[in-house]
């Protein structure tokens, strides 16, 4: 959807208030069709980009306010688009919503809950990678991996490990797999790519 792909550059130029009326705009013409994927991504996509503005460091009380409603925002928009793809059969963006909630939760200290929801990603990621290896696919399997590497690397030195069938996972392995899968995909994956390298 054109107004989707508008809202993405606003929010990856930093001009956040653009991209939310943008993805606004998205929200009122999906709810004028009976498209559940377009509101399953424009959801997506308004949580991912309140989750950009949660992570920020507070550096004043009006900012630390600001992080709160960022959050309650977040998790709002990643929970609708989660039910909706999951009902609908969307798996890419179910994925996706499902690695955005464990970094919130990472970002509010929840790594249990965090550790679940990356597990439950990752295995549904892995398997529709299996199944068809495109592009969006990929992507996502990427940001799911990059949500449990964050998630390891917080967690103290005993936890820090997981196993995955039999084999144990640190934070680094789950950076490394992302790391390839972004750079396999090429261009066009830039800032995800830089995201990796940030939480490594």
């Amino acid at each position: 959807h054109a107004l989707c792909e508008m809202g993405k550059t606003h929010h990856l130029a930093g001009s956040f208030d653009q991209a939310e009326y943008t993805y606004q705009s998205a929200i009122s013409y999906a709810e004028r069709i009976p498209r559940p994927a377009v509101r399953a991504r424009v959801a997506l996509e308004l949580g991912e980009l309140h989750t950009t503005q949660a992570v920020i460091p507070p550096m004043s009380t009006l900012a630390l306010q600001a992080k709160e409603s960022h959050l309650q925002e977040a998790y709002r928009w990643l929970k609708e688009a989660h039910q909706i793809a999951g009902e609908s059969g969307y798996d890419i963006y179910s994925i996706r919503a499902l690695a955005g909630l464990a970094e919130l939760a990472v970002e509010e200290h929840m790594l249990s809950e965090a550790r679940d929801r990356c597990l439950d990603a990752i295995k549904q990621a892995e398997q529709t990678l299996r199944e068809r290896s495109s592009r969006e696919v990929q992507l996502t399997a990427a940001i799911a991996w990059r949500a449990l590497g964050m998630t390891l690397a917080k967690e103290p030195v005993q936890r820090n490990q997981i196993n995955i069938g039999t084999k144990p996972i640190s934070a680094n392995s789950c950076f490394y797999r992302s790391e390839k899968l972004l750079h396999d995909l090429g261009n066009g994956c830039s800032h995800e790519l830089a995201k990796t390298w940030r939480a490594w």
